[in-house]
């Protein structure tokens, strides 16, 4: 039942599950799209964004699982995949991505990624979220 779990707990699934539907996007755009990304001259391959997209996609799909169900394992997962998206995207902006239009973006992303790392720490840390997360034992 949706209303068995802790508020915190619900956002923070539903935020990694549209994370994990727009990396999901990225890939099947980029295979659908495959011909016209081949002719634009990007940087990296389609099969990149195809790829890491995917990647993502099940990456978060799976912490999703684990906060919706309550698992042990789902606070470091959430940490873990927040820093290491993070990570991610700013090295992929930085090294990979040349266009200069990616530099009119950067403030408002600098933010989002403070927020969602902070999200990531703070939101498990909640008394009735950590309740919720450390209740349930690994099945």
């Amino acid at each position: 039942m949706i209303f068995r779990r802790p508020w915190p707990i619900l956002i923070l699934s539903l935020a990694v599950l549209v994370f994990s539907t727009t990396q999901a996007a990225r890939a099947l755009n980029g295979a659908a799209m495959w011909d016209f990304l081949m002719d634009v001259q990007l940087t990296v391959s389609p099969l990149y964004l195809v790829l890491t997209g995917l990647l993502w996609a099940v990456l978060g799909l799976r912490v999703a699982w684990w906060l919706w169900h309550g698992r042990i394992l789902a606070r470091a997962g959430l940490q873990v995949l927040a820093i290491s998206y993070t990570l991610y995207y700013w090295i992929e902006q930085f090294l990979l991505m040349t266009s200069p239009l990616r530099r009119t973006n950067w403030p408002f992303m600098a933010v989002v990624s403070v927020l969602a790392i902070a999200a990531a720490f703070l939101v498990p840390a909640l008394p009735a979220a950590a309740k919720f997360l450390g209740e349930r034992d690994e099945r």
